[in-house]
């Protein structure tokens, strides 16, 4: 799915992807393993709980799966 998303971005020319994630997400070590970096934290509301979630950067998505 990533190698999707990122080869449609690179089409329409787009060259950098932000992504959110819940902070205690299995698939963080996913996004780390493709150069993913945490850009930044928040959180958000889901009934009487708040949950924490963070912000995954690539600068340069042709960089992703060379």
């Amino acid at each position: 799915l990533m190698r999707q998303v990122i080869g449609d971005y690179l089409v329409q020319g787009i060259n950098s992807m932000l992504l959110w994630t819940y902070a205690n997400s299995s698939a963080r070590g996913f996004y780390q393993h493709l150069g993913g970096t945490i850009v930044d934290h928040g959180s958000i509301q889901r009934g009487d709980r708040k949950i924490e979630t963070i912000a995954f950067g690539w600068d340069n998505l042709r960089t992703v799966f060379s």
